[in-house]
């Protein structure tokens, strides 16, 4: 319920189920991976739309965690794989909790419609970490 609060579109519950996924495919702009192992990322490829992008968060242990990838779909569907480093834990428990529904503070969800020329002074309050309890912008032409 937060992540559709806050604009996600919805939500699948469709690892396992072929046919659920066979559905879906080409349907995802992002998909956010956070499994802390490494496994094949074909069937999740698969999910994006063309254009969309593969985020990985945080790496597998390290015995196990090279990358390998047929570049066909990757070019032919211009799709982007991106990868991200893991927070703390202190952080990453507070995002777990807020994204649970358990941090009832609803400034944490707020997000800020601006116009489009406020991007340069937008990105030097984000620099300097001086946007308050905004975590989310967008900018409207």
């Amino acid at each position: 319920d937060k992540a559709l609060s806050v604009g996600a579109d919805g939500y699948y519950g469709c690892l396992g189920n072929d046919m659920m996924m066979d559905a879906l495919a080409g349907t995802f702009d992002v998909l956010i991976d956070t499994c802390p192992v490494n496994k094949p990322i074909d069937h999740l490829i698969g999910l994006l739309k063309i254009g969309g992008t593969y985020v990985r968060v945080g790496l597998p242990n390290a015995s196990d965690n090279t990358f390998t990838y047929n570049f066909g779909e990757l070019v032919c569907g211009q799709k982007k794989i991106a990868g991200s480093i893991v927070t703390g834990t202190k952080r990453l428990n507070h995002l777990v909790n807020l994204a649970s529904g358990l941090t009832a503070d609803s400034d944490e969800w707020k997000t800020e419609v601006l116009p489009f020329s406020d991007v340069n002074e937008t990105m030097e309050l984000l620099k300097d970490g001086k946007t308050g309890s905004t975590w989310r912008y967008i900018f409207q032409w």
